[in-house]
């Protein structure tokens, strides 16, 4: 798995930070995601550009299937713009490699 921004969030992941947290800003969420977020951002903090986030989960790759696949994944997000997901597994001895990705519409 990569350990820096995929080449082709990179653009996406340079443009300017979003606005500054106000409490405002999440008014329409339900009270623990306010909470949540009033408890993590203090005012006038910008979001991150760009996060990582390393996932481990087992998945089936068809119904029924009594093996389940475990799977390392990677995850980028620059959001609200881009992701770009990749998982990698073994299944009866052979590698296999899943990549999902979104990038500004």
């Amino acid at each position: 798995m990569r350990n820096s921004l995929p080449q082709s969030l990179r653009p996406i992941a340079e443009r300017p930070a979003a606005a500054p947290f106000r409490a405002e800003s999440v008014a329409e969420l339900p009270a623990p995601a306010r909470r949540y977020f009033a408890h993590t951002f203090t005012a006038g903090a910008r979001p991150a550009r760009w996060v990582r986030l390393m996932t481990r989960f087992t998945m089936q790759l068809k119904p029924g299937d009594r093996r389940p696949a475990r799977l390392h994944g990677v995850e980028w997000l620059a959001l609200p713009y881009a992701f770009v997901w990749t998982a990698r597994a073994w299944r009866g001895g052979l590698p296999v490699r899943v990549t999902d990705s979104y990038a500004a519409g």
